[in-house]
């Protein structure tokens, strides 16, 4: 799968991600997706942000671009390579060249010490490599780092915030 746009949208979730890559993805290459222009409501224990590979997958260039988060609860970014009961292939894949840019999220008092974010690959061979915050915008202030976001990394590198 390539070549996709999504654009001028309202997504609501009650328990899912709102926006998600999801873990049976039996195909060799998933790139140039972009999510322009949305607004996102979550509500109970769903995420905003998700990319699930837990097939041989290489997900890459994936663009989330001026999205509106008014509400969520647990998961802002959930990006992670891992095993899954729902797939059979033994392979893990790859996660490239995720960049969310003009983001703005809005923070209440049920993500306070609550809300966290996974940046997280499978092995050293099965990695997620240059994510890129920019412009990221929580509760009114640019996000500058990882500890902003409450954002755990595992088996990842060049995570950018600019």
């Amino acid at each position: 799968m390539e070549d996709v746009e999504v654009t001028g949208c309202i997504l609501w979730s009650y328990g899912g991600q709102v926006f998600e890559f999801g873990h049976e993805l039996t195909t060799e290459s998933i790139k140039n997706i972009r999510f322009t222009d949305c607004d996102v409501v979550v509500h109970n224990y769903g995420g905003v942000f998700g990319i699930h590979n837990s097939d041989r997958v290489t997900i890459s260039n994936v663009l989330f671009e001026n999205i509106r988060v008014e509400h969520y609860f647990n998961l802002l970014i959930d990006f992670k390579i891992m095993k899954s009961r729902a797939v059979t292939d033994q392979e893990r894949g790859q996660i490239r060249n995720v960049t969310l840019r003009n983001i703005d999220v809005k923070v209440n008092a049920y993500n306070l010490g609550v809300s966290v974010s996974h940046i997280g690959g499978y092995d050293a061979k099965h990695t997620i490599q240059n994510v890129v915050f920019d412009n990221f915008v929580l509760d009114g202030k640019k996000v500058e780092n990882a500890d902003q976001l409450d954002l755990y990394i595992k088996e990842a590198s060049n995570i950018i915030f600019k």
